[in-house]
């Protein structure tokens, strides 16, 4: 199967050195802003093998702390327009939005059953994610 991550693999670092080459910043920081045990996605990966893109991670990630009240807070949801023009990734059909009983939000197809994770009001609409994520309880009969 090809993956719908692979194009896009080269797009967190390009924003994020974007950003830094913007601003003006020197990339002094200590990074990366997630913990890289974790890393999955090629993006991650990339930011941990890469000392100035760690540092710029961290850079871009004390930034947008600053912007969090505009945000909500800690708690981002998906805001209604953007939930009006999200689609999958797959069958380019319409999603809904769930919130499961640990007030983890899903942005589901009920034509699959695949369900995408939504971070910190960030949808993660890769089809690895969908397929990871499936319940079949979730589509419609």
């Amino acid at each position: 199967m090809l993956s719908s991550s692979r194009g896009f693999k080269w797009l967190v670092p390009a924003i994020a050195l974007a950003c830094a080459i913007i601003c003006g910043t020197a990339a002094r920081a200590e990074g990366p802003s997630f913990d890289c045990r974790k890393a999955s996605l090629p993006a991650e990966k990339a930011i941990c093998a890469d000392p100035q893109l760690s540092a710029i991670d961290a850079l871009v990630a004390k930034a947008f702390t600053g912007f969090e009240p505009a945000f909500g807070g800690d708690k981002r949801g998906i805001s209604p327009e953007l939930l009006a023009i999200l689609a999958d990734p797959g069958d380019k059909g319409p999603v809904e939005l769930l919130t499961d009983g640990q007030g983890n939000e899903w942005l589901i197809n009920r034509r699959n059953g695949f369900k995408y994770p939504v971070e910190d009001g960030i949808p993660i609409m890769l089809l690895e994610e969908g397929e990871k994520h499936k319940d079949d309880g979730l589509i419609a009969r």
